[in-house]
């Protein structure tokens, strides 16, 4: 967790935005849990947050967030030990979001690229991820960055809504890979 040799906290403007608008990736905080799953509506994920962070502060996951104005407005973790894979060499990019407002503005590919170099200067030569086969702008993203599809998999999620109910997300996902090295 904090800091690392990248270019993590450095204000950004991308040329491709034609609003002129800059924002700064940085490493999370633990008040970004609940500023993020306010303005990003991210409450099936509250429970997945506060594991997470402790994963991130105990060196097992990075964590990134991008801010424009002072307001988390984009988010990505990178899990150094995959479930699927614990060579040491393999980054899982997870929860991977930015705001709908803020979307094609060039954020989340810096954020992406912002993950990839930090794992990649933790060791990882391998990136992998899973996103919905209904997402096709993310996987037109993902593929613009050199991710390829290698399978397909059913996920099953259980998250509790904002009013603690319980609920069961099945979801339709390809697996996507991507050289570091």
């Amino acid at each position: 967790m904090g800091t690392g040799p990248g270019k993590i906290g450095n204000s950004v403007s991308d040329p491709a935005s034609q609003r002129g608008e800059s924002f700064v990736i940085r490493w999370a905080t633990y008040d970004d849990i609940a500023r993020l799953e306010s303005s990003m509506e991210l409450w099936e994920l509250q429970e997945a947050n506060r594991r997470a962070f402790e994963a991130y502060r105990a060196g097992r996951l990075l964590w990134l967030v991008a801010d424009v104005d002072g307001v988390p407005v984009g988010t990505v973790w990178g899990e150094l030990f995959p479930e699927h894979d614990r060579s040491g060499l393999t980054v899982h990019v997870v929860s991977f979001r930015v705001h709908d407002s803020f979307q094609n503005r060039g954020i989340g590919s810096h954020l992406l690229r912002a993950v990839e170099e930090e794992a990649r200067l933790r060791g990882r030569r391998v990136a992998t991820l899973f996103v919905a086969q209904d997402n096709g702008g993310a996987i037109r993203l993902y593929e613009r960055h050199g991710y390829r599809i290698v399978g397909s998999r059913t996920s099953r999620f259980e998250f509790k809504d904002a009013s603690g109910r319980r609920h069961l997300r099945v979801e339709d996902q390809f697996v996507m890979r991507k050289s570091l090295s």
